[in-house]
């Protein structure tokens, strides 16, 4: 029977899944040798980085910043420039720059298109717009590294993003400090190629002169998104893992844009039919494939990160209420005592370490207390956490309370009898925990 003949690729698929949810996670790689280890590693980390484009409905969120990106290209180039030029950059320089730009962000898709997009940023230069206009040019640019940002939380796992002052260093520096890095990597090839000692090297080792020049923009490339991925994250990352993800994600971005190239300019006709209406679609096409391959980046980071304490958030996937409230008092717990003794505030970091609980669940937590004003996150570039207000003005009954009534509290019953009683019955018991614990301040406990 055909049910019957599917029977065992069924057990077989059945129990692949079931190694790669847990049994992978399960197995002790110190016991493996180093080789077994080494793949066991690695294994871990494709599974995590998959695992994690899924859940975070990756190919959906590039759609969505590439909607953003067609109406904010225009606008932060324009911004990007303006700033470039006020700090000192020359005319020529910026004119160079701001074309050497455009054809980056959008290879191959032909002179009269580029030609448009040049002459709509030369007109916002010109005063084109008026002060409110400008103003909305602004905003649009920023609105675009706003949703970067939030993109890249969702992938850590952060539900509050940076706090005002820290938003405008960052994306200050993006827009003040993109352009100038962005001249480097493109003036650096021309300098490699006109360099005398490359003359020697040219006619002596080709090879290696060769190399130089092909790995150049991708080196680049390499920085410019493992700063994008230290950087853009409310949360903080490690440079190792940033830097990972963005030799990842720079390699192909730049082995897609040559492929993007080649295929454009050789085998696709759409010129031929619809001429420069053509680079639409082609133009959508690409800037979705470079937002795939960012966030794909960022999935890649993550999951070098994490890829050792993913054990423990499968151990405890779905934490229950009773244990996300256990977690909540251990942490004001910390954090009260800690700040108490005049110590530094507690960072996510080390709440995950001294609790052994995975990233996303502390934030989790910690967001539900901060909501309820019983934590406070203080500024700095690793964020760190202070009680939201005195710890003998804290009781255990307030911890209890920010975990139970997180999110929507509406009035259910309808018209099913008993929803009276049912509220009643809810409310003593709420009142028998207030007698209990409503006297009990984390003051005492920390002590």
């Amino acid at each position: 029977m055909p049910g019957a003949a599917r029977t065992p690729v069924r057990e077989r698929l059945d129990k692949a899944r079931r190694f790669v949810q847990r049994g992978l996670w399960e197995l002790e790689p110190s016991a493996l040798g180093i080789l077994r280890a080494a793949l066991i590693y690695r294994l871990r980390l494709v599974v995590l980085v998959a695992e994690g484009s899924l859940r975070d409905q990756l190919l959906l969120r590039a759609a969505a910043l590439t909607y953003k990106t067609v109406f904010s290209l225009v606008p932060l180039v324009a911004v990007m420039l303006a700033f470039f030029k006020g700090f000192g950059g020359t005319e020529a320089a910026g004119n160079s720059l701001q074309q050497q730009l455009l054809e980056s962000a959008t290879p191959g898709l032909g002179i009269q298109v580029m030609n448009e997009l040049i002459r709509s940023v030369g007109n916002i230069h010109a005063g084109a717009v008026g002060g409110i206009g400008v103003i909305l040019l602004i905003y649009t640019a920023i609105s675009l590294l706003t949703t970067v940002e939030e993109s890249f939380n969702h992938i850590w796992g952060v539900k509050q993003g940076r706090p005002f002052f820290w938003r405008c260093i960052i994306y200050w520096g993006v827009i003040t400090l993109g352009p100038v890095v962005f001249a480097v990597s493109i003036t650096a090839t021309a300098f490699v190629e006109s360099s005398g000692l490359l003359g020697w090297i040219r006619e002596h080792i080709g090879l290696l002169n060769t190399g130089i020049l092909f790995l150049t923009p991708f080196v680049f490339a390499w920085f410019g998104f493992a700063a994008l991925y230290y950087f853009m994250p409310n949360t903080p990352v490690q440079w190792g893992s940033a830097f990972a993800g963005g030799i990842v994600g720079g390699s192909l971005w730049e082995l897609a844009k040559h492929g993007y190239v080649y295929y454009n300019t050789t085998v696709l006709t759409t010129y031929k039919i619809y001429g420069a209406l053509g680079a639409v679609p082609l133009f959508l096409l690409w800037v979705y494939l470079s937002w795939v391959i960012v966030l794909f980046g960022a999935e890649f980071a993550f999951a070098r990160q994490h890829v050792k304490t993913y054990r423990r958030e499968i151990e405890m996937e779905p934490p229950s209420l009773a244990a996300q409230t256990e977690l909540a008092l251990l942490a004001i717990l910390l954090i009260a005592r800690e700040y108490a003794a005049g110590r530094e505030p507690v960072t996510l970091r080390r709440l995950g370490e001294a609790l052994n609980v995975p990233v996303r669940f502390a934030n989790d937590v910690l967001f539900r207390l901060g909501a309820a004003g019983l934590v406070r996150e203080v500024v700095a570039r690793e964020p760190g956490y202070v009680p939201g207000r005195d710890a003998a003005a804290i009781t255990v009954k307030d911890v209890l309370d920010a975990m139970k009534r997180a999110g929507a509290n509406p009035a259910f019953g309808g018209k099913v009898e008993g929803g009276v009683q049912v509220r009643e019955l809810l409310a003593r018991a709420d009142a028998a925990v207030d007698r209990e614990l409503g006297s009990v301040t984390i003051d005492k406990l920390a002590r």
